[in-house]
């Protein structure tokens, strides 16, 4: 048994490239490890959280 469905509107469609330097990658991964978060998921956050200022 899966999760339910999400609603059109709530589903996530697109995709956003974003060109790292390896070094760059590697402290990105590190800061959303810590964080207990996937790239994807502390980006966002990071982002959702800027726009709330």
């Amino acid at each position: 048994m899966g999760r339910p469905a999400l609603k059109t509107k709530d589903r996530r469609t697109k995709i956003a490239t974003l060109r790292l330097k390896p070094s760059e990658r590697k402290e990105l991964e590190q800061d959303a490890k810590a964080k207990g978060l996937s790239i994807s998921t502390y980006l966002l956050e990071c982002w959702q959280k800027k726009r709330r200022k």
